[in-house]
């Protein structure tokens, strides 16, 4: 067990999270001028040592080596160049090759990720919990935290943000902007709506050592929600262990994942530094997924609904009112038309424009913009024969009256899902601005 609390911890330092700033005697000195071939070698030797598949190790090793043999490096004399060099070249071999360059090493030894204030202050990668119009649960994390023993600060963090949304019948967790972190935190989220957390985990394999298991260290504090419907967005952004999220849900039958394909980054590893001042990130192990027998390195996960990631949320919303279906509450389903006629982006119909004595409409942009008294200014969204929502409030609804010339005479707030009316008169001449 040791062994595999190890290797979660390397992994959590993926996304650089518990980094810490070196003292003095930490620090490695180091010059621009380091002989670019024995910067190569140095680093050929880490990934000969520690890259988790032995013979792909050597030949990505010797490739390197006999490259800069061959002075393909010399004319790059500023580190960083070099290091950008060297991570384009051995990208295509793993998506999480990065070779950087620092003058003193960028991430402590031994420090947890979890550890550092500026993750504390981002609430531990959980950034936004809320409820999305109709009574939909969303979950926005950035960053998988790692964490250890039960009561961790990182645990109470998920935690908290489960709980928010666990009144929800339908939850979307987006992980659009998350580049990865820690596999422990997979494991934790995983039993969250799984019957059977093992069944469904991935399996990491590395000959330089034994095999284990993405399961969460804790157990959860929260009763699973084995039935719920989940929705997962994704984008070129999302990595790594937020890929792994993603991939074990959608393998597993229990999530539908969104958006783009994903960057393709599967193998965790950790930063290994060179005497010159070089760092470079070396995967030492690949995860197996139970179902599909391989992962989602180079490839990415494949979205079951396939947006582009700025349209992802709204679609994913559409799709958690319709599984509902005929059971669909009246605000909900209001809510739902608004989304799919705004989807729809009907035309907008002439002559609205003006003041309704305590309401202005303004035309701008191709968009019909309403507001009340002092309230914030919203979109009229059209749901044709002159009623309309607005795109802030998707549960509200409004009705134009016309006049026996056709012309639009007032316009009518319907309260409480159309148990009572407000009617506003139009006045000439027809045009406002919104203050």
């Amino acid at each position: 067990m040791r062994g595999v609390a190890v290797r979660l911890l390397l992994a959590a330092l993926m996304t650089g999270v518990g980094s810490a700033p070196a003292t003095a005697a930490e620090a490695v000195q180091v010059t621009a001028s380091a002989p670019p071939r024995q910067a190569v070698r140095r680093i050929a030797a880490l990934i000969r040592a520690d890259f988790y598949d032995a013979a792909r190790a050597a030949r990505i090793a010797d490739d390197l080596e006999r490259a800069a043999g061959a002075g393909a490096f010399d004319r790059l004399r500023d580190p960083r160049d070099l290091a950008m060099a060297l991570t384009r070249r051995l990208e295509p071999e793993d998506r999480h090759f990065q070779v950087t360059w620092a003058p003193r090493p960028s991430r402590a030894e031994g420090v947890q990720a979890g550890e550092s204030a500026e993750e504390s202050r981002g609430n531990h990668g959980f950034v936004e919990a809320r409820v999305l119009p109709g009574g939909v649960g969303y979950l926005k994390i950035d960053q998988f935290a790692h964490f250890g023993g039960p009561g961790s600060p990182q645990q109470a963090a998920a935690d908290a943000a489960l709980g928010f949304v666990a009144q929800q019948p339908s939850l979307i967790i987006d992980l659009r902007d998350n580049g990865g972190g820690s596999p422990n935190m997979v494991g934790y989220l995983v039993q969250q709506f799984v019957a059977e957390p093992k069944k469904v985990a991935n399996i990491f394999r590395s000959r330089r050592g034994p095999d284990w298991m993405e399961i969460s260290p804790v157990a959860m504090a929260h009763a699973p929600r084995l039935d719920v419907p989940l929705y997962i967005l994704v984008s070129g952004r999302t990595g790594s262990s937020a890929e792994a999220l993603a991939y074990t849900l959608q393998t597993a039958g229990r999530a539908v994942v969104v958006g783009e394909r994903t960057g393709g980054a599967a193998n965790p590893g950790s930063v290994q530094r060179t005497a010159d001042g070089f760092e470079i990130f070396i995967s030492f192990g690949t995860p197996v997924n139970p179902f599909t027998a391989g992962n989602w390195e180079k490839q990415g996960v494949t979205p079951d609904i396939a947006v582009e990631q700025a349209d992802a949320l709204r679609v994913a919303h559409m799709r958690a009112l319709e599984a509902e279906g005929a059971a669909l509450p009246a605000t909900p389903a209001r809510v739902l038309q608004t989304l799919k006629a705004a989807a729809a982006s009907p035309p907008m119909p002439e002559g609205v424009a003006g003041r309704y004595g305590e309401i202005a409409i303004a035309e701008r942009d191709g968009a019909l913009h309403l507001q009340l008294g002092r309230r914030p200014e919203r979109t009229l969204v059209p749901l044709g024969a002159d009623q309309f929502a607005l795109a802030e409030e998707p549960g509200a609804r409004y009705r134009l009256e016309r006049d026996d010339k056709g012309q639009v005479a007032a316009i009518v707030r319907i309260l409480n899902g159309g148990g009572s009316e407000m009617r506003f008169r139009k006045a000439a001449p027809a045009s406002a601005s919104l203050r």
